[in-house]
């Protein structure tokens, strides 16, 4: 059991962190610029001293309708922000360094070339289609102005960018036909997306929201 002495520390420990909370910014934005790109992006932001914060961002991209090979994923993952000289807490320019694990798909194909086995002399390409699932941990940077209303209606603009620092692809599709082909000449290789990259983070957009 614990001891007068510890309880009365846990609630000396309790009721510091409520001022802490009470005192510090909470706010929730959305991204409504990229709406348009066809991804859903907020965050929520905590701002535990005037000129510091950290967030978390999460969202979908569902992808360009229209496109062929439309990229489809999951993301979440935390931003420390460090804000210049704010008027307000948490607020005006900041540069950040985040973080953010990426989870999704595009339209891909197994594409598989080679001379024949029944006609050595007859080079053939076959194309398996499936989807091409991946993963992908990344880590960046990023630029942003953030501006607060008297009565806490908060909006700005962002942009950053960074690398893949673990990427898995893994294909999902039918299984080979490298016994159609001569050992020797076989090839293969799996078709891109022209809206993946598999080194490159990118972000951007135009957020709105409320602090409270």
């Amino acid at each position: 059991m614990l001891s007068k002495n510890n309880i009365k520390g846990l609630l000396v420990v309790l009721f510091g962190l409520s001022l802490q909370l009470a005192h510090a910014q909470h706010e929730v934005r959305l991204n409504f610029s990229n709406l348009i790109f066809y991804e859903f992006n907020a965050e929520y932001e905590y701002g535990f001293q005037q000129n510091k914060s950290i967030s978390l961002i999460t969202g979908y991209v569902y992808g360009f309708p229209d496109a062929t090979q439309p990229n489809r994923y999951f993301f979440i993952g935390p931003e420390y922000r460090v804000f210049v000289r704010p008027k307000k807490p948490a607020s005006g320019f900041y540069f950040g360094f985040y973080m953010r694990y990426k989870n999704g798909y595009y339209a891909s194909a197994f594409k598989e070339s080679g001379d024949l086995v029944s006609n050595p002399n007859t080079s053939y390409t076959v194309q398996t289609p499936g989807n091409m699932n991946y993963e992908k941990v990344a880590a960046g940077i990023s630029l942003g102005l953030k501006k607060v209303s008297p009565i806490g209606f908060t909006y700005g603009f962002f942009i950053g960018g960074g690398v893949n620092i673990k990427a898995n692809y893994v294909f999902d599709g039918d299984g080979s036909n490298e016994d159609l082909f001569t050992p020797e000449s076989y090839r293969y290789s799996y078709i891109p997306s022209q809206w993946d990259s598999d080194y490159w983070d990118l972000r951007f957009g135009i957020m709105i929201g409320f602090r409270f």
